[in-house]
């Protein structure tokens, strides 16, 4: 078995530096996601979360999962709403 060539400390430094500027990111983009994100997956996502450990993981796809409250940015404000839309687990 070969053996690698130990990291230089160039490229511990690219892959910190781009950690670091991931982070950044991340922490820039998350205030704006309520805004310009698609509520529509989020809202999907998380009530097949709680449908899956509240009811087992089988059940994703056998019934839509259960209505819960989400916040919306419509017209520059948050709001507390509920999708009318049901889908189920594909």
């Amino acid at each position: 078995m070969e053996k690698r060539p130990a990291p230089t400390p160039r490229s511990k430094r690219l892959w910190i530096a781009a950690t670091l500027v991931g982070i950044a990111l991340r922490l820039v983009l998350v205030p704006l996601s309520p805004r310009y994100g698609y509520t529509a997956d989020h809202d999907d996502f998380a009530r097949w979360g709680i449908q899956a450990t509240d009811q087992g993981l089988l059940d994703l796809y056998d019934r839509p999962p259960p209505r819960w409250n989400f916040q919306s940015f419509e017209s520059g404000e948050l709001e507390i709403t509920q999708r009318p839309l049901d889908r189920l687990c594909n």
